[in-house]
């Protein structure tokens, strides 16, 4: 658990909570045990965990770290990352996954890809946007916008560079990822 240890270093000498301020102010960063999080969202990370991979590859609880961010509004957001190699292309990548909590019920998430084998320029030093998706219920609110700014805040303090968008972008994503860009 090299990844837990050192966010447990940059935690204790308050650089992680620090930097990620820098770029997600209206939020505070903890360091959590897996026990911590929420059984619903944790059933929702162990399902992300799975996805393409053969049944004997899949291992639970596969996660380097997981995390709460508590906004301001009283919602929370979970995170969980963990090192997954593909069945399927054999590329091998870091998944950070975010769902946002309000109460007990999840409003949205969020996937970071950060691909760590394939050596192509197209990859290299990119981090970039898996999904990201708000529930019915909770559209219209801000929080896939908030979900973009939390992706670019754990691309920034994780790879020390901003977030990419995927190639694929809905009428949806692309008029939210203006936005964002204008937004800096």
């Amino acid at each position: 658990m090299e990844t837990v240890a050192k966010f447990e270093r940059e935690n204790a000498e308050g650089n992680l909570e620090n930097k990620f301020r820098e770029y997600f102010p209206d939020g505070k960063l903890i360091l959590l045990k897996s026990e911590n999080i929420p059984p619903n969202v944790k059933e929702a990370f162990e399902n992300k965990s799975k996805l393409f991979l053969n049944w004997r590859n899949y291992k639970p609880n596969n996660f380097e770290a997981f995390f709460e961010i508590s906004h301001s509004n009283g919602s929370k957001s979970y995170v969980a990352e963990q090192i997954k190699a593909y069945d399927t292309n054999q590329d091998t990548e870091r998944l950070t996954y975010i769902y946002d909590v309000d109460g007990e019920k999840i409003s949205g998430h969020a996937e970071l890809r950060y691909n760590i084998s394939n050596k192509s320029k197209y990859f290299k030093n990119k981090p970039f946007v898996g999904y990201n998706d708000t529930e019915k219920p909770y559209q219209r609110k801000g929080l896939g916008w908030r979900r973009m700014r939390l992706l670019n805040a754990f691309a920034q303090i994780r790879y020390n560079a901003p977030l990419y968008s995927d190639t694929l972008l809905s009428e949806s994503a692309e008029g939210l990822w203006k936005k964002l860009v204008k937004a800096g």
